[in-house]
Formats: structure tokens, C-alpha cells, sequence
């Protein structure tokens, strides 16, 4: 950064100069030109006449103080000029008038007709800002509205090569116009901003973050950007315990420079390292894992930058089921209570629900067996005409499928059930029906997660779990 610093001084000197020779052109074309004579305090004498009224600025064009009156000799400054070197504008009937460069030396007038001279400056040495934001449609950048520069800005590649100039500032000074498109690279903005110290005024160099632009597209390092993961991919089907399963998401980041790292949890207490393959700060993440007991898992993936920042998703669920005699199966009969509210097509709908459910695998990895559910108050009738899948795991069954109410539709359904005699204590059902665009049609546990323990008590009948 030290080389870039050099290199934009000795770029901005070059700025300076045409800067001047600007200035000064202007002022030797300009038929009501004038001489600034003598200046004491906040009075200036040099332009007789009727005005509109009189700005102080410094060889920049910075507008470093205004004033207003009918009569400009003597011009009265709303403030009392400090050290530096200034011009005057004067606006009479919407003509401008521009007086000579003079040097301000502790209130006086000590150098009339002399060259602009640009200060070093010495507090701060060096002013940074953030670039933050960038819309390739509108070619805009924003920084914070302290730097806005009615000359505007120069932008520079990280060789500080000169690649286009910024616009004067716009939209309450926070927004800086690129003149065009950027090509991809990383580039800065740099140019000089005004400030006064103990009644000087000084020039220091500004400079931006350096960003970058990939595909029209705005990066930024100094940002807090996380990597955005897309969906994950993972078993869908039923797989058995002791199987190898593969997992893979794709992933990308705003700041195309960053390196990652990845984390799969599988879900059953055990974590991996995903395998990285990335370009231009995006890429992909794999990984693989044996599950040795049966169960409902979520995977989570997360994927961590180089700058600490990371982003997770997770893929819901990968079932795991156990294809032998020792997996167990599902029987189950009796009623319980619905409440109102739980069947969404008729919500004032309350009662007795009856149930029945045999699920077991036998071969393949497809369980068999029938589900039935009615709840007569609400006209309600469900029967299942296929199973995807059953776990058994321990005390507790998950079992989803597949059915018709009252003899007609495409429904999923989802029933998870607790064992009271190998708890100890009661038995406990969720049931959960969805139709085909997967909107809930009946649930015990509304708005819960798919995925949790039972907590509706069974009134009448018994589940057992067969292990």
C-alpha cells in the first residue's frame, strides 16, 4: 500500500498541475475579471459594483465561504478567511466574476497576483474511505457524503494506471457516478479533499479500499461478505445404516479474492472436512458419511472464509433405516383429541380422532403396511395407499407416506409416535397431512418443525414399538 501511496501523490500532482492551469485559463478568458487589492479581517476590497453575491473558494473551486449584499466594495465574508490560497466569485445579473489567486498569510493580504499554492497536509496524513456499493446498471458507487468532491475523483487500477474519473458527487453527496463501466480488476479511488487546522487550510490525499469487479459485478474485501451456500444435495430415498451417502452444495462470495474451507455435521454427532473446489471465490463443497444407526437427520454445512466470516445450510432430512429383523416395526391403535384449529380445510372442527397404523420393512427399502385416521367431526378420513419410509429408533417411531382423504387426492403424511411402556411413561402421536403443493392440511403440532418428539397425548389404545 506504502508504493500505491507514492504513486498517487506523484498522480495527483499531476492533477494539481492541470488543476491550476484550468484555473488560470479561466481567469485570463474572463472579460470581468478582477484584483483583489486588500483584505482585512472579513472585509475584501478589489470589485466595486451591485452583486448578488460573493463566494470564497480555494484553487480547487471548494466553496469555502459565501456572502450576500448589493453593493460588493467592500465584500463582506461570512467568515474570516483563513491561511491559504483563494479566489473570489463574484455573481452580478447571473454573470460570474472571478478575481485573481491570493494568498491569505494570519488575516492579511500578503501575496496578490501570486500562484495558487497547494499545501502539504499534516493531520491527518492520509484520509480512507470504503467503497461499499455497486450497481452495474446505474454505475454507481457510494461512499460516505464527507467526501463528496466537486471535482470529482479519479479511479486507478492496482498498478495506478489511470482508468476513468468519477462524476461530482450526487444524491445528498453520498453517490459517486463512474463516466463508464468498469472492466473486471481491482481498482481505487483516489483524489484530494480540503480541510482547515488551526485557520490553514490544508489538501489531503484521499484514497479508497481497493475493490474489485468480476462480471460487472462488485466485490468488495472490506466488506463483511459471508459465502451464500445453495441447496444441498443428499439422499432424497430411504438409505440403510452402514451405506455410504455423498452430500455436495455449491457456494459463492461476494469477495471473489477470498479462499474457503467447509464443515459438514451429519446430524448423528459426528463432523468432516468438505472438500473444496472453488475459482473467483465460488465453487463447491462435497462430502461423504456412514451413518451406523438408524434415525431422522438433518445435515448442516458451513463454509468458512479466509476473512473468518461463513455462511451454513441445511439439507432436511436423510433418513437412515435399518432393513433387518433387529430394525423393528410399527403397530399401533386407539384415539386421541384434536383441537380446533389443527384441521386448517375446517378449523372449528374438534374431537375424537381414531387411528390405526402396521408399518414394517420386510424386503428392499420400502416398508409396507396401512395407516388409517378419521376425525368425524370434521368429515375427515385418512388412508394411506404407500409408505416412503420408517425409522425405528429406539422408544420412538417416524414413519411418511402417502394417501387420500375421503377417497380422493395425492396427501404425504407423517407420523411420529412414542412408546409409554418403554419410557415409563404415556404414549404420545404427531400426525401431520400435507397436500400435493405441500401446504399443511392437519397437524397436531402446528407450526412446530417436521422433525420433532410427539407431545399429543393417545387417550384410549396402545403404540408399540417392536425392536
Amino acid at each position: 500500500m506504502n508504493d500505491i501511496l507514492v504513486q498517487m501523490k506523484k498522480i495527483n500532482v499531476t492533477l494539481i498541475i492541470f488543476l491550476l492551469f484550468f484555473f488560470f485559463a479561466s481567469f485570463s478568458e474572463a472579460s470581468g475579471s478582477w484584483s483583489v487589492t486588500s483584505i482585512n479581517g472579513a472585509e475584501v476590497d478589489g470589485y466595486g459594483g451591485a452583486c448578488d453575491g460573493a463566494t470564497l473558494r480555494d484553487t480547487f473551486g471548494f466553496t469555502l465561504a459565501g456572502a450576500l449584499g448589493s453593493n460588493c466594495n467592500p465584500i463582506t465574508l461570512n467568515s474570516i478567511v483563513p491561511n491559504g490560497t483563494f479566489y473570489i466569485d463574484v455573481v452580478s445579473n447571473s454573470n460570474h466574476f472571478y478575481s485573481n489567486f491570493f494568498t491569505v498569510s494570519n488575516g492579511t493580504l500578503t501575496n496578490n497576483n501570486a500562484s495558487p499554492v497547494i499545501k502539504t497536509p499534516i493531520l491527518p496524513q492520509e484520509y480512507n474511505f470504503t467503497v461499499y456499493d455497486y450497481q452495474n446498471g446505474n454505475t454507481l458507487i457510494t461512499a460516505p457524503a464527507i467526501l463528496c468532491n466537486p471535482l470529482g475523483w479519479d479511479v486507478y487500477n492496482i498498478n495506478n494506471q489511470f482508468v476513468t474519473h468519477v462524476s461530482a458527487c450526487g444524491g445528498g453527496g453520498e453517490i459517486l457516478v463512474l463516466a463508464n463501466s468498469l472492466p473486471d480488476g481491482s481498482f481505487y479511488v483516489n483524489g484530494y479533499r480540503p480541510y482547515i487546522d488551526n485557520n490553514t487550510l490544508f489538501y489531503e490525499e484521499s484514497y479508497s479500499n481497493v475493490f474489485q469487479i468480476l462480471n460487472g459485478k462488485f466485490y468488495n474485501p472490506a466488506s463483511p461478505y459471508p459465502p451464500s451456500i445453495s441447496i444441498i444435495n443428499a439422499p432424497t430415498v430411504p438409505v440403510a445404516i452402514n451405506t455410504v451417502i455423498t452430500s455436495s452444495a455449491n457456494f459463492t462470495d461476494l469477495n471473489y479474492t477470498d479462499t474457503h474451507t467447509a464443515m459438514w455435521d451429519w446430524g448423528d454427532g459426528n463432523t468432516s472436512s468438505g472438500t473444496v473446489t472453488e475459482s473467483n471465490g465460488s465453487g463447491s463443497v462435497a462430502g461423504s458419511h456412514i451413518y451406523l444407526t438408524s434415525g431422522v437427520y438433518t445435515i448442516q454445512l458451513t463454509v468458512i472464509d479466509n476473512n473468518g466470516y461463513s455462511g451454513t445450510n441445511q439439507f432436511q432430512y436423510v433418513v437412515i433405516y435399518d432393513p433387518t429383523a433387529q430394525g423393528g416395526f410399527l403397530t399401533g391403535s386407539g384415539s386421541y383429541d384434536t383441537q380446533a384449529g389443527w384441521y386448517l380445510l375446517d378449523p372449528q372442527a374438534s374431537g375424537k380422532v381414531k387411528f390405526g397404523v402396521q408399518a414394517k420393512y420386510t424386503t428392499g427399502n420400502t416398508p409396507i403396511g396401512k395407516t388409517k385416521f378419521n376425525l368425524k367431526e370434521g368429515n375427515l378420513d385418512f388412508v394411506s395407499t404407500s409408505y416412503q419410509w420408517l425409522v425405528v429408533s429406539g422408544a420412538k417411531a417416524t414413519l411418511k407416506g402417502n394417501g387420500t382423504i375421503n377417497g380422493s387426492g395425492n396427501y404425504t403424511f407423517l407420523m411420529i409416535v412414542t412408546d409409554g411402556n418403554q419410557t415409563g411413561g404415556q404414549n404420545l402421536i404427531r400426525i401431520q397431512i400435507k397436500d400435493s403443493s405441500n401446504n399443511v392440511v392437519y397437524d397436531t403440532q402446528l407450526n412446530a418443525a417436521d422433525i420433532v418428539d410427539p407431545t399429543t397425548i393417545v387417550n384410549t389404545g396402545s403404540i408399540q414399538i417392536h425392536n
